[in-house]
């Protein structure tokens, strides 16, 4: 927990080489994934005194299509499925509300772009990519699910989601053709 909150960025985010305000490096500023991922642990952690200003700067990178981008600069494709379901679970460790107004962006949310990015076969394909893939779609469900990590929920036999949960089914059952016959994806 020390590590990590030394490691917080001026500008309010984390990034992936944690290193605070990194100079020497123009690619290691901070980044949506990592600082997601920081404040869910660090929430889980019972740490919540970096929330404010992390999620201000989570604020600063969202999308017009209600997205959020990896990281904002030259090498940015724009909001991504990954990026923003971190975002989203970061928001609900944080006690916040992923529908709130600012968390919208005209009549945008995260969630909203996620359930319209998702492709026909159920799964999630990253900018640039050819189609669908695995790892983009996994990270996807518990976003959907409002459950930050570590996730804390459980389903039982016969679990049946509504219909507005048809989006997450549908990357459950994309994950579910991916899989090998020695279980891994």
């Amino acid at each position: 927990v020390t590590f990590l909150v030394n490691t917080h960025d001026s500008d309010g985010g984390w990034d992936y080489e944690d290193v605070k305000d990194d100079i020497a490096n123009p690619y290691d500023t901070s980044d949506t994934n990592s600082t997601a991922m920081v404040l869910m642990a660090l929430d889980a952690a019972g740490k919540h005194t970096r929330d404010a200003s992390a999620l201000a700067w989570l604020a600063t990178q969202q999308d017009s299509d209600g997205g959020f981008q990896y990281q904002a600069g030259p090498y940015s494709l724009g909001s991504d499925p990954d990026s923003t379901a971190l975002v989203v679970q970061a928001i609900v460790a944080t006690g916040g509300d992923p529908f709130a107004a600012g968390w919208t962006v005209g009549e945008s949310t995260a969630l909203s772009y996620l359930e319209a990015t998702q492709d026909a076969d159920g799964g999630y394909t990253f900018p640039g990519n050819a189609s669908a893939d695995p790892f983009t779609t996994s990270e996807v469900p518990a976003a959907l699910l409002l459950q930050p990590y570590p996730i804390r929920a459980t389903f039982r036999s016969g679990f049946t989601p509504t219909a507005d949960d048809q989006s997450i089914l549908g990357s459950l059952l994309y994950l579910q053709t991916q899989q090998q016959p020695d279980g891994s994806i």
